[in-house]
C-alpha cells in the first residue's frame, strides 16, 4: 500500500517529467497529456474532415501488434 511521501514522490517525479516531454510531444498528440482528452481529439478531427477534401486511411490493429524485427 502506498504511503503518502510514495504519493508525494510520484507526483513530484510527474510534475518534472510532464514539463520536459510536454516540449517533445507533437500538438496533435492528444493521449495520455494534461489538457486533451480524446474528445478533443475527435473535435479536431471533425474540423479537419470539413476543411480538407482528401483521406488517409489506416490500419490501426498494426500499431498494437508487437515490433517483430529480425535479430542479429
Amino acid at each position: 500500500m502506498p504511503t503518502v511521501a510514495d504519493r508525494v514522490a510520484q507526483t513530484v517525479v510527474a510534475a518534472y517529467l510532464a514539463e520536459r516531454v510536454e516540449q517533445v510531444f507533437h500538438p496533435d498528440s492528444f493521449g495520455y497529456r494534461p489538457g486533451k482528452s480524446a474528445l478533443d481529439a475527435v473535435r479536431v478531427c471533425r474540423e479537419r474532415c470539413w476543411r480538407f477534401d482528401w483521406v488517409v486511411e489506416f490500419d490501426i490493429r498494426k500499431f498494437f501488434e508487437p515490433f517483430r524485427g529480425t535479430r542479429s
